[in-house]
């Protein structure tokens, strides 16, 4: 599947890709420039939980609600980064608007 693609730069060199890999938008991967593999499952319904796995391992837990505008979610401190947070902003931001 050709999917949907965005690219975060600083000073023009890219950070990370995150793309779309699912046409239901359920599967994410977001690719670190330096840091690795990110893999996000997503259904996004009210009654269930999303996750983000960092070379197959689980990394960050969390879920939708009370309304969708709200997002609560934990990632493992060695793995929280302001870019990482960016990524699942953007996530937030285009399935608010989809």
């Amino acid at each position: 599947m050709r999917g949907i693609r965005y690219v975060m730069r600083r000073d023009e060199n890219p950070v990370w890709t995150l793309s779309i890999r699912s046409l239901v938008r359920k599967r994410h991967r977001l690719r670190f420039t330096d840091a690795g593999t990110w893999t996000f499952d997503t259904p996004f319904y009210s009654w269930q939980q999303f996750s983000g796995s960092l070379a197959g391992a689980p990394k960050l837990v969390g879920h939708v609600g009370p309304s969708k505008q709200i997002w609560l979610f934990g990632v493992e401190p060695n793995c929280e980064t302001n870019d990482l947070l960016a990524a699942v902003a953007l996530m937030h931001r285009n399935w608010w608007r989809w």
